[in-house]
C-alpha cells in the first residue's frame, strides 16, 4: 500500500488512539493530583476545575465510536485495495492485445 492509502485506511484508528491517550492522561491527572496529592481536581471536590469530566466524556465517546468504526473501515479499505490491485494486474495491456 502507498503512504496515502495507509493514511486513509488507518486514520479512524489513529483518532481512536488519540482519544484513548487523552482519556488516560486525564484519568492519570485525576488520580495523581486528586488521590495522591489531595488537590481539588474537579467540581466534585468543591472549587476544582470543570474541564476533566467533559473531556473524559468526549474522549471516551470518541474512542467508543472511532475504534469499531476504524477497525471496520481498515478491513474494508485494505481488502478493497487488494481486490482493485488484483483486477488491475489481471487486466494488463499485454493480455488484452493478444491477437
Amino acid at each position: 500500500m502507498k503512504r496515502r492509502d495507509v493514511l486513509i485506511a488507518f486514520a479512524p484508528l489513529a483518532i481512536a488512539g488519540l482519544a484513548a491517550a487523552v482519556f488516560l492522561a486525564v484519568y492519570a491527572y485525576l488520580y495523581v493530583f486528586g488521590t495522591i496529592f489531595g488537590f481539588n481536581v474537579s467540581t466534585l471536590d468543591g472549587s476544582g476545575p470543570r474541564w476533566p469530566f467533559p473531556t473524559m466524556y468526549l474522549s471516551g465517546l470518541t474512542f467508543a465510536i472511532a475504534a469499531p468504526a476504524g477497525i471496520a473501515w481498515a478491513l474494508i479499505y485494505t481488502l478493497g485495495i487488494k481486490k482493485i490491485g488484483k483486477s488491475r494486474k489481471s487486466a494488463s495491456p499485454s493480455a488484452l492485445h493478444t491477437a
